[in-house]
């Protein structure tokens, strides 16, 4: 193959700008809701008493401001204790001596009847010694809330530049900070292990960044880092940013062809690029033109190959100064190429991707894949067969023929096979019924094609065979009566020669025998 085939393209550039966009990335902080805890040692060698507090209550994380105080209440019965809080305080009556600290614990579990417990307490040790400290008060700490909050790092200027530039999270024994490396493609942050921060100050950290801004999108609770115990989110890195794109200058109306159809589009000044993109390939499987985007470029391009496929743009209106008016004037018509290529030295018929060949010694088809150049080989090893076509035992007075499989792995063309048409493969109807159509399409071209193959052998090699030997018989009898009737005619000629030779010794002896007479007249 020396040249594949190529499909047809128009291209129109589209360069008025329209909006740029700044590549950005998120990145969600988060902490997770700590119990408030508390303990002192008790009298009386009951050991300690440890309270904490219950996950998902009031007091996950407020808690950690709570005073825990006790106070000998006389009103009080023996062996017993409530508990109440107000104000940050949990205070804890008691009658004194005579109350357990089974009670006690009992109290403190459930200071508020109408919320349920919110406490868990324990006093760790078996001696049930009574509570004897009026002072005794303790505050319960580390509790706070769960938070979180999303930091959107942008850069300020729009375009591509910032795609792909990394966001690196460094958490060590070092304060709060940002800064961007020598080649500008990485932002670290440094994070402290013990320090705690607000989340709006690792954001204006960020934006400490020349070229870069960093501000909270969302937040939700409790907005500290501890570096103690949060840990920062995964490295990054930021994308989506959009250079300046293209959009049209005027108003434009024009007709689109191709091999299947043609529609007529129009368009307002400040259409993007992206937006004609779309709307043309809406309508591909009515004109057989598909569209891409290269940078500022539409490119217009055949869905086939070959010469037979072709882009043809015309324009209805357009302001002279137009974008569609600059590319392709008042029209523009692009014809596809097809294949070429040769098999075993001798040229081949090309014809969309297809190369064809008929000799006395091959005759074949092949379906090259779109976009292939290069050498394909193969070997054929059997199969077909052959007609002996002459008298003589040579090539070119045989013929072959051989025919490829017609199952559905094989039926069809470029654009897929046949066996793709099943429910839920890439071509079912309910998937790409335009595909579907064009397998469809090509599968019933090649039967055709084999039929046409089959036929023409039939007539052009076979049957006009056949007439040219009957004629030649018809000769050979011709000739061969010609012949016999060239030997009677030698054995005629033959016979009279014989006759005139006796004639003729007949007559010279006739006229010796009167030789004498004359004599003896002349004598006498």
């Amino acid at each position: 193959v020396t040249a594949a085939a190529t499909q047809a393209q128009v291209d129109i550039e589209v360069a008025e700008a329209i909006a740029a966009e700044s590549a950005s990335a998120d990145f969600e902080f988060t902490n997770t809701a700590e119990q408030a805890t508390g303990s002192f040692e008790t009298t009386g060698d009951a050991g300690t008493l440890s309270i904490e507090a219950v996950p998902g209550e009031d007091y996950d994380g407020t808690a950690g401001d709570l005073t825990v105080r006790f106070e000998i209440d006389g009103d009080l019965g023996a062996d017993t204790a409530e508990a109440s809080v107000a104000d940050g305080t949990m205070t804890v009556k008691v009658h004194g001596t005579g109350t357990t600290w089974e009670t006690i614990v009992d109290a403190m579990k459930r200071p508020d009847e109408a919320t349920g417990d919110q406490f868990d307490v324990s006093v760790d040790g078996t001696d049930t010694t009574t509570f004897d400290d009026e002072d005794a008060q303790f505050e319960m700490t580390g509790g706070r809330d769960a938070g979180s909050a999303t930091i959107e790092i942008t850069a300020d200027e729009a375009g591509t530049d910032a795609n792909d530039v990394q966001i690196v999270f460094d958490q060590g024994d070092h304060e709060l900070g940002a800064t961007i490396n020598e080649d500008g493609d990485t932002i670290t942050v440094a994070l402290s292990n013990t320090d705690t921060v607000t989340y709006a100050d690792i954001a204006a950290a960020i934006s400490t960044v020349e070229g870069y801004s960093a501000e909270i999108t969302a937040s939700d609770g409790d907005q500290d880092f501890i570096g103690d115990d949060d840990s920062p989110p995964s490295d990054g890195e930021l994308d989506g940013g959009v250079d300046a794109g293209g959009g049209l200058s005027h108003d434009v109306v024009f007709t689109l062809a191709g091999r299947d159809g043609s529609e007529m589009f129009s368009f307002s000044a400040g259409t993007s690029i992206d937006q004609m993109q779309s709307a043309i390939g809406l309508l591909n499987d009515s004109t057989g033109v598909s569209a891409n985007v290269d940078g500022q470029t539409l490119e217009l391009m055949s869905n086939a190959y070959g010469s037979e496929s072709f882009v043809d743009v015309k324009l209805v209106s357009e302001d002279p100064d137009g974008t569609i008016t600059a590319a392709v004037g008042q029209g523009r018509r692009n014809v596809g190429t097809d294949i070429e290529g040769r098999v075993n030295g001798t040229e081949a018929t090309g014809r969309a991707n297809a190369l064809s060949l008929d000799t006395a010694t091959l005759a074949m088809s092949l379906d090259v894949e779109a976009g292939f150049a290069g050498n394909i080989g193969l070997n054929i090893s059997g199969g077909g067969a052959m007609f002996q076509v002459g008298p003589e035992v040579v090539s070119n007075q045989q013929a072959r023929i051989g025919i490829g499989s017609v199952n559905t792995a094989t039926l069809g063309g470029v654009s897929g096979r046949m066996y793709e048409l099943g429910s839920g493969r890439a071509a079912g109807l309910a998937v790409d019924p335009g595909k579907a159509a064009e397998i469809v399409d090509e599968g019933i071209g090649k039967v055709t094609s084999l039929q046409g193959r089959l036929g023409a052998f039939q007539k052009t090699t076979l049957d006009s065979n056949i007439e040219s030997l009957n004629d030649t018989l018809e000769n050979l009898v011709s000739a061969e009566s010609s012949i016999r009737d060239a030997d009677f005619a030698v054995e005629a000629a033959a016979m009279t020669r014989a006759q005139i030779l006796v004639q003729s010794g007949t007559s010279v002896l006739s006229i010796a025998n009167s030789n004498p007479q004359n004599v003896l007249a002349l004598l006498g």
